[in-house]
């Protein structure tokens, strides 16, 4: 239950004041002092899922998003982008690999890659052959692992339909 008045509360910081305010509200957070934990994680997912919301194109959220709390943000925008594609296998994976490409920064880079391997096990409702046949369509070896990655976390969490604070929105029935 905490966690989910953190989500909504982060969610109206930014929809009322932007990345900066929302930014103020996590920062004053007891979570915030340990960035590594999963509680800061969650939360920042909100985060992105706000940010993918009211920008509407991947590529243009995750430039404006920090690393911080283990890439929770970035991996909500992901998220959100498969969340709304999704339903219909009508995610774009060229659109998300694409995303990953805004910035060369190799710590963005492996967050990038792992939260497109968690996004494309999501989007494909956890049939995880189809998502590491995607990471396949990655170029290089070291993407395509950290791809790999993510769709291997993705089905070791997948059993907890609350995990990543997405129940509400892959799981609307309850």
């Amino acid at each position: 239950e905490g966690l989910a008045c953190y989500e909504d509360n982060i969610t109206t910081a930014y929809q009322r004041g932007g990345y900066d305010s929302a930014m103020r509200y996590i920062e004053g957070l007891a979570v915030w002092q340990n960035p590594d934990s999963t509680e800061c994680h969650v939360i920042m997912h909100a985060l992105g899922r706000a940010a993918y919301e009211t920008i509407g194109d991947p590529r243009e959220a995750l430039r404006t998003m920090t690393p911080s709390c283990a890439g929770g943000c970035r991996h909500g925008i992901r998220e959100a982008y498969t969340i709304e594609h999704g339903e219909d296998r009508a995610v774009e994976p060229a659109d998300l690999i694409a995303a990953c490409e805004v910035n060369s920064d190799p710590q963005f880079e492996w967050e990038c890659y792992h939260g497109l391997g968690h996004a494309l096990s999501m989007s494909l409702t956890n049939e995880y052959f189809d998502a590491l046949a995607l990471c396949d369509t990655l170029g290089q070896e070291i993407p395509r692992e950290r791809c790999y990655y993510g769709v291997f976390m993705e089905q070791a969490y997948s059993y907890d339909r609350g995990y990543h604070g997405v129940k509400k929105y892959l799981y609307p029935e309850g």
